[in-house]
Parts: structure tokens; C-alpha cells; sequence
């Protein structure tokens, strides 16, 4: 049986972890990208919106598939100004890029919404000892930021580490490895809660720690997968980490 009375730090994912989604992904990613062509406009950018939308949905696509299979992240920043650059738009002011792109996110960030029991969950993780930290998977490090802080659980937690940032994704070593480095632990004495099997479980198990899958946002029945991956704990809910993290 799993021992978890050496763990000393606990591990979040965002996305389908401490936040569900409520909407249409891809009428949502196209709202997204049409807020973003007729911000540049506004911004004395003169590009054919329609042309632009359709290009930049190609140059995301290519993104999201890309970053997966490299375990290398290539910030939404960088795909927004290479994309101006490549309409002649040379060394566009980095603010400019980072307001847009803010504009972008509140579409989506509308959308995202905490789960009911991740507040009394972190609450109660803190009050019993644990440190805590965010591993995520992100293109931008804004977003995640402003999804903490307006579901108010940003204090919760002593680091946020974002893949936008680090430059590498889950399930890359090197996202948890800083984990450990900054809270001066030993793979052993942290878990790792996510959604995602290839990213968050199989990170976790690779670089040493224990792992705690969610299940309630994931769409991975298949119990030959599930075995594939071997989570150290299966969860339908956050609350449920209480259960097996209290200490006698």
C-alpha cells in the first residue's frame, strides 16, 4: 500500500484539475482569435481580419500539435510576433504583444471556472502542513496568473512554475525538477495532482514522485491505459486528497 506519510509538498495542475471548463472550445479559440485580429487593428496594425484569423488558427494548430510531441514550449508570444513579422510587422514593442494577447485570454478565461471543492481543499492542505505549488502546462504565463488571482487561490501557493516560462512541458523532467530545487525536497516527499495521464502522471512517476490522477474532466476510460500509467492514487474529486493525506 501507498505510503504518503512522507510527503511534505503537493503539486497542481490548472487546467481540468483546479479549474473546469464551461463552453465551446473551438467556438471559443475562434472568438478568441477574432478579439485578437481586431485588437492589432485597433493598435494601427492594418491586416485583413478574416485572412489573419485564418492564418493564425493554422500557426496556433501547428503550435498546440508541435509543443506536445517536443515537450518544448514556444510561448504564444513568440507565435504572435512571428506571425507579424512575417507580414512585415519587424520588432513589435513587447508590451503591445502582451496587451493583445490579455485581450485574447479574456475570452477564454471567462470560461474557466474553479472547481466547487479546490478552495477548501487547498485551505485544508495548508492548515495541515503541506506546502503547495502549480505545475502547468501554459503559453502564456498572464493567463495562468490571472485565473489564480481572480478565483482568489493565488495565495495558496509558494510557487507557480508555467511551462510559458520555463521554456519545457510536462512531462519534461526539468518542469518538476524546479519544483523540488525550490522547496529543497526529495522527489519522494511530494505528489503530483493532475488530469493528464501522458503529462501529469507519467511526469511525476519518471522523475520520482508520487502521483494523484483526477478524473472527473478526463476522457480516458480505457482501463489498459489507465494500468499503462499506473497513478499512485485515482480521485473523482479534489476533497478526496484528504482522505488519504490525513495524518493520524
Amino acid at each position: 500500500m501507498l505510503n504518503l506519510d512522507n510527503i511534505r509538498v503537493v503539486f497542481f495542475d490548472v487546467g481540468d484539475t483546479l479549474f473546469y471548463f464551461d463552453g465551446d472550445w473551438e467556438e471559443t479559440l475562434k472568438l478568441s482569435i477574432q478579439t485578437l485580429c481586431s485588437s492589432l487593428n485597433r493598435k494601427g496594425f492594418p491586416i485583413e481580419e478574416k485572412f489573419f484569423m485564418k492564418d493564425f488558427s493554422k500557426r496556433m494548430q501547428t503550435y498546440y500539435s508541435d509543443r506536445d510531441e517536443s515537450m518544448l514550449e514556444i510561448t504564444t508570444s513568440q507565435v504572435l510576433t512571428d506571425a507579424l513579422s512575417d507580414y512585415g510587422f519587424e520588432a513589435v514593442d513587447s508590451q503591445l504583444i502582451f496587451d493583445v494577447l490579455k485581450e485574447m485570454y479574456a475570452i477564454s478565461e471567462e470560461r474557466w471556472s474553479l472547481e466547487d471543492d479546490a478552495d477548501e481543499t487547498l485551505k485544508w492542505l495548508q492548515s495541515h502542513g503541506y506546502y503547495l505549488g502549480i505545475i502547468s502546462n501554459a503559453g502564456d504565463r498572464e493567463d495562468v496568473y490571472t485565473l489564480l488571482r481572480q478565483s482568489n487561490i493565488l495565495h495558496y501557493f509558494e510557487l507557480v512554475q508555467i511551462s510559458a516560462e520555463s521554456g519545457f512541458r510536462k512531462p519534461h523532467p526539468a518542469m518538476f525538477q524546479t519544483g523540488f530545487d525550490y522547496f529543497m525536497v526529495q522527489p519522494a516527499e511530494c505528489l503530483m495532482v493532475g488530469d493528464r495521464l501522458e503529462m501529469d502522471i507519467y511526469g511525476a512517476k519518471e522523475s520520482g514522485m508520487a502521483s494523484a490522477w483526477i478524473t472527473r474532466r478526463s476522457n480516458t476510460i480505457d482501463p489498459k491505459i489507465i494500468a499503462q500509467f499506473e497513478p499512485d492514487l485515482i480521485l473523482s474529486t479534489l476533497s478526496d486528497l484528504k482522505t488519504h493525506l490525513q495524518k493520524d
